[in-house]
């Protein structure tokens, strides 16, 4: 049985987390279906990223500090850092368990040059979609820092909408 977040067509962004986690060795990428795994996502992100960027920097700008004397800025700073260190330490443990795992049962070199992607288990594949979903969160640590009227760099903006790309396929 294959396992589809939530089930469906990838509408909204509703994720049965219980679900999620129970079926790792079960996941697998469905394009279309698959949350944020359509075109029209990876689109409306590159489209509406820039948008509200933009549509921030220009408010932050008309205020003589931005937005960074806010306290609740700055709590809302300290806790989608505080999520964002705690979901990339859950992904290093949860990608290395299974890589080692991989590694045991087929040798260190499979990990790194395999032959065959079919040999390479689900719950690799799933890591990995967990890390694109966590593409579309960082998207948030630009609109934090332009509401600070902080300068952006060519290189974080190009970076950040080039993040979200799409995740890779098991064939």
């Amino acid at each position: 049985e294959d396992f589809r977040i939530a089930g469906g067509k990838s509408r909204g962004l509703e994720v049965n987390m219980e679900s999620v986690l129970e079926n790792q060795s079960g996941f697998k990428w469905v394009r279309g279906e698959t949350p944020l795994s359509s075109a029209q996502w990876l689109l409306g992100a590159w489209i509406v990223y820039p948008v509200v960027v933009l549509s921030v920097k220009h408010l932050a700008a008309r205020r003589e500090r931005g937005f960074s004397n806010s306290g609740m800025l700055t709590s809302a700073s300290a806790v989608h850092n505080l999520w964002l260190a705690i979901w990339s330490l859950i992904m290093f443990v949860g990608t290395n368990v299974e890589l080692y795992r991989y590694a045991a049962s087929e040798g260190l070199d499979a990990v790194f040059c395999t032959l065959s992607s079919s040999r390479v288990p689900n719950k690799i594949y799933y890591w990995m979609y967990i890390f694109y979903i966590s593409k579309f969160y960082e998207l948030i640590d630009t609109v934090i820092i332009v509401s600070r009227k902080r300068p952006l760099t060519l290189l974080h903006v190009l970076f950040s909408i080039s993040s979200p790309r799409g995740a890779p396929e098991k064939p």
